[in-house]
């Protein structure tokens, strides 16, 4: 006696038994994910007893090509530098779970990322990617790259994010000891910054001059 056992109850599924050929098929038309995407169980069984005799498993995987990814914090990170940054690549509707690779921009080589496979085309697949971002990184972009077998051969889905890193600048005051300018009707000294700092991460700098034994303060 043989059994046939699907993870859904359908119609779908047509029996070709015939065993004095040794012909135990089931043959499935008009796939359906929602239908036929799982576990099939073949058993033999003896007669009278209805012990099993035999048994095989069989998962079958229905393709669906994964939609387009998207990445979170969004595609422009802001980041700090020296300061861990997570960039996480989703992506749902694949069947099987979609590959999910990152790359850095202008290389071809993966980078290490840790997987969390969705488990179903109806769940997101992620993969999130680890990195410590440095004054050079400013502007650089990360690729990620989605593929799963139910696309066409050379096709693949992708997007990218970029760094704006923010990071410290080593302001310099320089002092002209033995030249006096005029400002605001006091006697200082002349301040000016070093050109090989970044202007757009100056915050302030603070100009002390003494005279008389009183002090003013200002700031730039």
């Amino acid at each position: 006696m043989l059994t046939l056992k699907t993870n859904i109850l359908c119609q779908s599924p047509r029996l070709d038994f015939r065993p004095g050929r040794g012909v135990y098929d089931l043959q499935i038309k008009n796939t359906s994910y929602n239908r036929d995407n799982g576990r099939f169980e073949c058993r033999i069984k003896a007669k009278g007893t209805g012990a099993d005799v035999h048994q095989e498993f069989y998962n079958v995987t229905v393709l669906t090509a994964p939609h387009p990814p998207m990445v979170t914090p969004g595609n422009i990170a802001v980041a700090t530098e020296e300061k861990p940054l997570e960039l996480t690549c989703s992506s749902i509707g694949g069947s099987p779970d979609p590959m999910i690779t990152w790359f850095r921009e202008g290389s071809n080589v993966p980078l290490q990322s840790y997987a969390l496979k969705g488990g179903s085309k109806n769940h997101y697949t992620n993969a999130t990617l680890q990195i410590l971002p440095r004054r050079a990184d400013d502007g650089a972009k990360y690729k990620c790259v989605v593929w799963n077998r139910a696309m066409p051969e050379g096709h693949s889905l992708e997007t990218s994010v970029a760094l704006n890193v923010n990071f410290k600048s080593a302001s310099k005051v320089h002092l002209a000891g033995s030249q006096n300018v005029a400002h605001s009707g006091h006697k200082g000294q002349q301040a000016s910054r070093d050109p090989t700092t970044c202007p757009r991460r100056l915050t302030t700098i603070e100009f002390r001059a003494h005279r008389n034994g009183l002090q003013a303060k200002n700031d730039y």
